[in-house]
């Protein structure tokens, strides 16, 4: 399935995520503006795999930024048929290890402008500040902002962003 750089254009945005108590997963779970994320990684059987082990830092998409995916495409990318291309999705908003916006602007910095983030599905983010702010690129130069950062789970941190990261499928 594929899925546009194109429909990452900025998203209003969303409510303020709590932190949570327990893990990653249980705060994305117990968020609405994140409903659609729990929806997908429950689908992709991930939610487990985040409730557990760790650390882990999430660029969690907002109900929002997956609105930006016309409705027949992210219907399809549900679909069990399309259960490796949403899981790759998803794992490419997931990095390895306990990564603050502090630790992400230091890398940045130290990096001249650009930070490069391993994710869990083998590819890369790129991380700049944009007007102060923490924008991240994905493989197909797909972009979304960090809207809310440092949403502490017991298992990691979670950054809530305003597009979906695009990486290579297929």
């Amino acid at each position: 399935v594929g899925v546009s750089a194109d429909a990452n254009v900025a998203a209003t945005a969303a409510a303020p995520v709590a932190p949570a108590e327990g893990t990653v997963s249980a705060a994305v779970a117990g968020n609405a503006d994140l409903s659609t994320l729990a929806g997908a990684l429950t689908s992709a059987e991930l939610m487990a795999t985040l409730n557990s082990g760790g650390p882990y830092t999430v660029f969690a998409p907002t109900n929002q930024a997956f609105n930006l995916i016309p409705e027949a495409t992210r219907t399809q990318l549900m679909s069990p048929a399309q259960k490796p291309a949403l899981t790759t999705l998803l794992q490419h908003h997931v990095v390895a290890g306990n990564v603050s916006e502090a630790d992400l602007r230091a890398q940045i910095e130290a990096g001249g402008g650009t930070a490069t983030l391993q994710t869990v599905a083998g590819q890369t983010l790129r991380a700049s500040i944009e007007n102060g702010n923490v924008v991240l690129m994905g493989e197909n130069n797909s972009k979304a902002y960090v809207t809310q950062a440092d949403v502490a789970g017991g298992n990691g941190t979670i950054h809530v962003v305003n597009g979906i990261l695009v990486p290579r499928l297929g």
